[in-house]
């Protein structure tokens, strides 16, 4: 990566700190843009040689307890970015919002008690200045948090980047982010004003606009609300729609909006039968329903479901449960699973009608040597031409272990196999969601989420990296993303 030259540091800056205002977006240029001359050095060569004028005024915790708010002042006027250096010494950049001489931006992605040196940079019409060093320590987490230990941590397992993952305890839910270390670097906790019943949250997703993370929570029955958080770095509640039904998993949309599962309650002689629902919302606030499992799945009023799912409506038939959704954007699709018929199901999301659907009874393709490739599925993803689905597996009868397995899909001859799989050297018998993601470098986040168990798998099915709590706690769906909204390490 090349870096500012101080040559020409005021266009370099300004170039880079002519993305949208607030924090830089992932891989968004800072003051390390490319000026495509002189030689490439970090903005901390640039400091030694510009420092004045510019003074570090604060440096206080905000409501997420390691995430430090510093604030600066610069005598010109001119945009602003912060730097500051870890104890490895890899230097971070994120910017200041807007232009003028009072400054402010988040330091973030360090684990509790990081002690670290601060610079505040700012571009004027005379130069870069840049601060007086500042040293700084990150707070401490929530004592109500439990504990998380890796005992294997492969170097570059993540490519150096971080997961995003609900933390889930009998005593407090939080939206959570590990670093390569497993160590909690970000925990909000998720507690909903006037609320009826204490909901957990299951899935989040990176803001693309890289100013802090979403986060859904679910209805305790069909017609009351679930719904979607926007949350800065700060633990400021940034938006929140409210989605009636909402339950599970959502999909955040590149036109900005998202789409989220829903529940759907119809009666069925005397008995009330749950079924489950894709609403797609507009970044107006429109919604749609896109997706009824009503409509693909046939009801067979010969057989009997579970009750007592839903905690607000303890008699109504836990039937279709829908557990996953992920928008595949370069085809316009969603991928549900449900724990009916161990199905996955492709559905258009112009049109809402289903695709193709893999399952064990009616789907469209036939499986190789009558293998189990979907076993209550609770996520699947795309992999090229390929499915990734995390299998839940047998856990009421202890028959299988919960695993990873990739399947490669036939159209033409209307068949399936294995083409990947990995399951955890200790067999993972998971009771809630389970999730598998493909990273960037071919690696497999696998997230064995009841048993506090996540994983990274290599591409010959080894485990290279493991982070897990200890008794009384578990995960949500996790998701990797490779930084927090700031400009690439040095």
């Amino acid at each position: 990566m090349s870096r500012l030259n101080p040559a020409i540091s005021l266009l370099a800056l300004t170039a880079a700190c002519a993305a949208p205002v607030g924090d830089a977006a992932p891989g968004a240029a800072g003051p390390a843009a490319d000026t495509g001359v002189g030689e490439a050095v970090d903005p901390w060569s640039v400091c030694s040689e510009n420092e004045g004028g510019v003074r570090i005024t604060a440096v206080e915790e905000t409501a997420v307890s390691t995430v430090l708010r510093v604030s600066w002042t610069s005598a010109e006027a001119g945009l602003g970015w912060l730097s500051w250096r870890d104890p490895s010494g890899a230097v971070h950049a994120t910017a200041s919002p807007g232009e003028g001489t009072e400054h402010s931006a988040l330091v973030r992605g360090l684990p509790a008690g990081t002690d670290i040196d601060l610079v505040a940079l700012v571009g004027t019409a005379t130069g870069t200045r840049c601060s007086p060093l500042t040293p700084a320590t990150i707070g401490d987490l929530d004592s109500a948090l439990p504990a998380i230990t890796t005992p294997i941590a492969g170097a570059g397992a993540l490519d150096g980047g971080f997961v995003m993952i609900p933390v889930l305890t009998l005593d407090g839910v939080w939206a959570g982010i590990l670093d390569e270390s497993g160590q909690l670097v970000w925990a909000w906790r998720f507690e909903l004003p006037d609320a009826a019943w204490s909901s957990p949250i299951f899935s989040v997703e990176p803001d693309p606009e890289g100013l802090g993370i979403y986060l859904n929570y679910q209805a305790d029955r069909a017609n009351t609300d679930g719904g979607l958080m926007r949350v800065g770095w700060d633990g400021e509640v940034l938006s929140h729609a409210v989605v009636v039904g909402g339950h599970t998993d959502f999909a955040l949309l590149p036109e900005g909006g998202f789409a989220m599962l829903g529940w759907e309650l119809q009666m069925h002689a005397d008995r009330r039968v749950l079924g489950d629902t894709v609403i797609e919302v507009s970044p107006d606030g429109t919604q749609r329903v896109l997706w009824r499992s009503f409509a693909h799945f046939s009801f067979d009023s010969s057989q009997h479901f579970p009750h007592g799912f839903l905690p607000g409506d303890p008699e109504a038939e836990d039937w279709s449960h829908v557990n996953s959704l992920r928008y595949e954007p370069d085809q316009d699709l969603f991928l549900v699973t449900a724990n009916l018929d161990d199905a996955v199901v492709a559905i258009d999301r112009q049109t809402g009608q289903s695709l193709w659907s893999l399952g064990t009874k009616g789907g469209d393709f036939a499986y190789a040597d009558g293998q189990a490739l979907t076993e209550k599925p609770h996520s699947a993803a795309l992999v090229g031409d390929d499915v990734l689905v995390f299998n839940r597996g047998a856990y009421d009868t202890g028959a299988s272990c919960s695993r990873a397995t990739q399947i490669s899909l036939d159209a033409e001859a209307g068949s399936a196999g294995q083409s990947w799989g990995y399951q955890s050297e200790i067999c993972q018998r998971v009771a809630f969601l389970g999730d598998a993601q493909r990273l960037a470098n071919g690696n497999t986040l696998v997230v064995f989420s009841s048993a506090g168990v996540v994983e990274v798998a290599s591409p010959a099915g080894e485990a290279i990296w493991r982070a897990q709590t200890g008794v009384g706690a578990g995960f949500g769906f996790g998701q990797a993303v490779p930084t927090l909204g700031l400009v690439e390490r040095w």
